[in-house]
């Protein structure tokens, strides 16, 4: 199975370790649990402010946007 990197954009990448997972949209899915779950302790302060998912390759597969997935969410 592919790894995939899980990074907050702006900023430092910071997941070393990455996960395996099935195909794309397990990580991308992976990514908008993630966002979820930040956006529980408040909305993106931060303009752009996303998750970068990524394979081991390097190669970018999304970007998941806070704004974008709070809009989705209806603001939750």
């Amino acid at each position: 199975m592919p790894r995939y990197f899980f990074n907050l954009f702006p900023g430092q990448p910071t997941d070393e370790e990455g996960e395996e997972l099935a195909d794309d949209a397990a990580a991308i899915e992976v990514a908008r649990q993630m966002v979820r779950e930040m956006l529980r302790d408040g909305p993106s302060i931060i303009p752009e402010e996303r998750v970068v998912v990524s394979k081991e390759n390097g190669e970018v597969v999304d970007d998941v946007y806070l704004d974008e997935d709070a809009t989705e969410e209806g603001g939750k």
